[in-house]
């Protein structure tokens, strides 16, 4: 993280976590601004930095799936910078550098970037440094360049600070009254008064829910974000005030539904009195959809602000914008449009653009109204390249990945989560982790079962079900290799 003094010592001794956020990717951001007509540099060799890095968990995917990429990221915390840069060493990347940097003192000696990151930072630091950020991503961004940042966004963080301000209060006073209160008890207290608060307080239903919400947060999540010294929410229209005075824009959001709430089945009343007040002004009515529904977390995608005219911010989306779009099903089994998700279930993992979807369905005169209502109900992935399923008799997985795994096999308490490179987490066991490394190209499904049975009959390995047969427990030991294979190939990981 880019944080102040005080911060940093917080993040070193407490580090967070360093995972993937899915709506931070490149090929992410690239696909949906080709929604609105905008066409960034295409990722597989694209340069991109990442403010806040930690220990880089959330931009080694992206490396180790683009080796002709240039990444760089940087992070006030010396720890979580020799951390990371240690696993980088140890992946071989050689397109990947993390550097310990005071973003008050970059001075753009890296050059211009394709894509600018900046996540679970902004609203954690104070204006001066809010400001430098901002000044960066400016004089840092390439002219057709595309960065995004989160932040706790009002009105929906109202709520939030009553919460930490009742976890801070009490931390207050037992400190007063002579309690022992450290970075070991204190969110224990925290918990405590929030369950204090949802047991007796006549707060709404909705407070008490996200109360119940934080309840069930992780520790170190809780005490980085209701302890730091500084949580600056914001409403976006200032938010993209303090862009302009910089020369930026938002653009929309990475979550396109915050954009455009209600795609297909809007309310008519509501969406025109927003056009009638708003008119194209669409940073207003984004304002006002996060008053209605309450937004309390935004990430924004932001380029110059000379580019905002070439980009169409409405749900009268261009079809040639949406042509070369890919699309993927999302695992959502609730079919809305039974014959495109079908179909879509039918080549997953395969991507496939709108274009070639329509071409399939070419009777259907509502295919791009449909896909549409997919992408914004999320039961359809949006992205930039293609991917098709790479199918082996005997899968290698990429020698980088095949490392990658390996750090998580060697590290007892991995400080970057396991992701793909499209950013989704995975918690895998030690049994699956090492199961993974024998996919290396030198074996078969067979061969690899006839590994884990001759374990199995030795007591090495156990499977978590009772008196199982011999052919139960083949089944078993076959369904275990199958799943990981499909892992490997539906991720990429052999390509």
């Amino acid at each position: 993280m880019i944080k102040n003094k005080t911060s940093e010592k917080s993040y070193d001794e407490i580090p967070y976590p360093s995972k993937s956020f899915a709506l931070t990717q490149p090929d992410h951001l690239n696909a949906v601004l080709q929604l609105f007509g905008f066409f960034a540099e295409k990722i597989s060799s694209a340069r991109v930095l990442e403010i806040g890095c930690s220990f880089g968990g959330n931009i080694i995917p992206f490396s180790i799936a683009n080796p002709n990429s240039y990444v760089v990221g940087i992070d006030l915390s010396g720890v979580q910078i020799e951390a990371g840069q240690n696993i980088v060493n140890f992946l071989g990347l050689k397109n990947l550098n993390l550097y310990q940097k005071n973003i008050l003192d970059y001075n753009n000696e890296f050059g211009f970037f394709d894509y600018i990151i900046c996540h679970g930072v902004f609203s954690w630091v104070n204006k001066e440094v809010q400001n430098k950020i901002l000044e960066v991503i400016k004089n840092s961004l390439s002219p057709n360049g595309v960065a995004c940042i989160s932040y706790n966004t009002y009105p929906g963080w109202k709520n939030m600070d009553i919460l930490r301000d009742i976890m801070t209060f009490r931390a207050d006073l037992l400190k007063k009254n002579g309690q022992n209160i450290d970075n070991s008890n204190i969110v224990s207290y925290g918990k405590g008064a929030i369950e204090f608060l949802r047991n007796y307080s006549y707060l709404n239903e909705t407070l008490k829910d996200m109360a119940k919400n934080v309840l069930e947060k992780s520790n170190y999540y809780i005490y980085h974000e209701y302890y730091e010294e500084v949580n600056q929410p914001i409403y976006l229209y200032e938010f993209n005030n303090m862009l302009s005075k910089k020369g930026l824009s938002h653009i929309c959001d990475s979550e396109i539904s915050k954009t455009i709430p209600l795609y297909q089945h809007e309310n008519i009343n509501m969406e025109e009195a927003l056009s009638n007040e708003c008119g194209d002004d669409s940073i207003a009515k984004e304002q006002y959809y996060d008053f209605i529904y309450n937004r309390q977390f935004r990430t924004s995608i932001i380029t110059h602000i000379n580019n905002k005219n070439n980009i169409g911010i409405s749900k009268n989306f261009k079809i040639k914008n949406l042509e070369n779009i890919n699309i993927k099903n999302s695992r959502n089994f609730d079919y809305v449009y039974k014959e495109i998700q079908e179909y879509l279930e039918k080549i997953y993992p395969n991507t496939i653009t709108i274009k070639e979807l329509k071409e399939r369905f070419s009777t259907n005169k509502n295919i791009y109204l449909e896909v549409l209502d997919l992408i914004h109900n999320k039961q359809v992935s949006i992205h930039s390249e293609k991917f098709i399923l790479k199918k082996e008799e005997k899968p290698k997985i990429k020698s980088s990945w095949l490392k990658y795994i390996k750090y998580h096999i060697k590290t007892e308490n991995p400080v970057i989560s396991f992701s793909t490179k499209w950013g989704a987490n995975y918690e895998f066991s030690d049994l699956e982790l090492n199961t993974l490394l024998l996919f290396d190209g030198t074996r078969t499904d067979k061969d690899i079962f006839d590994i884990l049975k001759t374990k199995f009959n030795n007591k090495e390995i156990t499977i978590n079900k009772e008196n199982l047969t011999d052919v139960q427990a083949n089944n078993e030991l076959n369904s275990f290799i199958l799943n990981l294979r499909k892992i490997v190939e539906i991720h990429g990981f052999n390509q």
